[in-house]
């Protein structure tokens, strides 16, 4: 297996999963030290630092399902049960275009009608 067809299948994973670091870092400790300098703004801190806990969670839990999710089709192609490049072998995923739906190799890029 190719390194960037593992970077591309779990690319959307990885997303979910920095966004909840970053979410953590901007809500859990950057903006309410900000907000909880004002008195008029201290209420809105600790809102906010609730949200953070929920945002967080839910960011993680949908960067571990979809990676969980990304491992079952990988885990699929590669033991034949899945549709796979004509050229390189590569696992693909349908995608929907101009011309209708069609399969993008993660390993190649190629594209590949599909006839229905």
């Amino acid at each position: 297996m190719g390194n960037m067809m593992l970077l591309r299948v779990y690319a959307f994973p990885l997303l979910f999963i920095i966004g909840a670091v970053v979410v953590r870092l901007i809500f859990g400790t950057w903006l309410p030290d900000r907000l909880a300098d004002s008195s008029m703004l201290a209420a809105l801190a600790v809102t906010i630092e609730t949200f953070n806990r929920w945002a967080y969670l839910a960011l993680l839990a949908l960067g571990v399902l979809s990676a969980l999710y990304q491992s079952f089709n990988l885990w699929q192609w590669y033991h034949g049960n899945a549709e796979s490049c004509d050229g390189c072998g590569g696992i693909v995923s349908e995608r929907s275009g101009r011309y209708g739906p069609y399969y993008h190799c993660l390993a190649c890029g190629k594209n590949r009608k599909i006839y229905r």
